[in-house]
C-alpha cells in the first residue's frame, strides 16, 4: 500500500493596492508579511506548482493521499476555488483525506461561513459516523483491509496575526481514544492526520505561539501502538522522526509548494500496514525531474 503526504500549499490571491482597504486587518497583516518580509517570494506561483505536484502524485499511483492543512494563504473564496480545482483529480479518485490548517480558518468570516467545509466537506465524511463530534471530527477513512486514516482538527481562530498555535479540545481527545479502541480500528494500522506539529525537527515542542497545545498528551495517548503514525505540517520544513518509546512515527510534509524544493512524502506499507519505506520526493523549480531521498525508519 502506498501513501502520499503533502501539506501547506498556500494558494494565494493577489490584491491590487486599491483593494487593500477592503481586505480587513487580518489579511492586511498577512499581506505585509508576504510582500515586505519576503515570504511571498518563497512560494512563487503556488497554484502552478500545486498542479505539477498533483500530476506527480497521481503518476505514483497512491492508495491514499493525505493533506494536512493550509490549502490557502488567507482563506478567501478565490483561494479556496483555485485550490479545489487544482486538487480535483485527487478528489475525483476518491483517495484524498484532508484536514484544515490555520490559514484555512484565517478570518472570522471564513470560520463563520464554514468556508473549508463548503469547498472540501466531501473529504470530511467518515466511514464510522458514530465516532464524530459536533464539528465533524475525528473522521475515519478505512483504506483497504489494514489501514485507517483518522482526521482531527487542531485549528483555532487566532486572536491576533502571528499567534498560530493549535489545540485539540477535550471532546476530540476523548473521541480519538474511543476511535482507537473501536473494533473496526483495533486491528488496523492507523495514520492520524492533523495540521499542527506536536514536535519540531529537533524533537522538541514548537514555540507557544506556533505549536500544538497538548501535543505531549497526544503523543502519550499513542504510545504502545506500534503501527501508528502522525502526519502534519504547519512548520514549513519536511522532516521525519522515527518512533520510540515516547512517540509514534512523525511525518511533517513541510510546505508543498515552497521554493526551492516543493514536494511531498511517499510512504510504502506492507500487507500488515507497517511502514517499509519513506522517501521525500521533491519537484525542483523549472523542468528538473523528480528527485527523491530515502529516510531511515530506525
Amino acid at each position: 500500500m502506498r501513501l502520499i503526504h503533502f501539506s501547506d500549499v498556500h494558494i494565494r490571491e493577489i490584491f491590487a493596492p486599491r483593494e487593500l482597504p477592503r481586505v480587513g486587518w487580518r489579511r492586511a497583516a498577512a499581506i505585509f508579511e508576504l510582500e515586505v518580509c519576503g515570504r511571498g517570494r518563497r512560494f512563487g506561483d503556488s497554484l502552478a506548482t500545486l498542479r505539477r505536484l498533483v500530476d506527480a502524485m497521481t503518476a505514483l499511483e497512491p492508495d491514499r493521499v493525505l493533506f494536512s492543512g493550509d490549502f490557502t494563504a488567507m482563506a478567501t473564496e478565490r483561494e479556496f476555488t483555485w485550490a479545489r480545482e487544482a486538487v480535483a483529480p485527487l478528489i475525483d479518485s476518491g483517495r484524498l483525506s484532508a484536514v484544515p490548517g490555520n490559514h484555512d480558518r484565517y478570518t472570522r468570516g471564513s470560520v463563520r461561513q464554514r468556508r473549508f467545509e463548503r469547498f472540501f466537506g466531501g473529504l470530511l465524511q467518515s466511514d464510522l459516523n458514530d465516532t464524530r463530534g459536533k464539528g465533524g471530527f475525528p473522521f475515519v477513512h478505512l483504506v483497504g483491509e489494514s489501514l485507517a486514516v483518522i482526521g482531527i482538527d487542531s485549528t483555532r481562530l487566532a486572536p491576533l496575526p502571528g499567534l498560530a498555535f493549535g489545540e485539540i479540545d477535550r471532546e476530540q481527545r476523548e473521541r480519538l481514544a474511543r476511535v482507537l479502541d473501536h473494533p473496526v480500528i483495533r486491528d488496523r494500522a492507523v495514520a492520524i492526520l492533523l495540521h499542527h506539529a506536536p514536535l519540531n525537527a529537533s524533537g522538541h515542542a514548537d514555540t507557544p505561539t506556533h505549536g500544538l497545545r497538548g501535543g505531549d498528551d497526544l503523543l502519550r495517548s499513542l504510545t504502545g501502538r506500534p503501527r501508528t503514525s502522525l502526519h502534519f505540517g504547519h512548520i514549513h520544513q519536511r522532516y521525519f522522526l522515527p518512533a520510540n518509546s515516547a512517540r509514534p512515527h512523525l511525518f511533517n510534509a513541510g510546505a508543498g509548494t515552497m521554493r526551492p524544493t516543493p514536494g511531498f512524502w511517499v510512504i510504502d506499507l506492507n500487507a500488515h500496514g507497517e511502514i517499509e519505506s519513506a522517501r521525500e520526493v521533491t519537484l525542483e523549480d523549472g523542468a528538473t525531474p523528480l528527485a527523491s531521498r530515502d529516510s531511515a525508519l530506525s
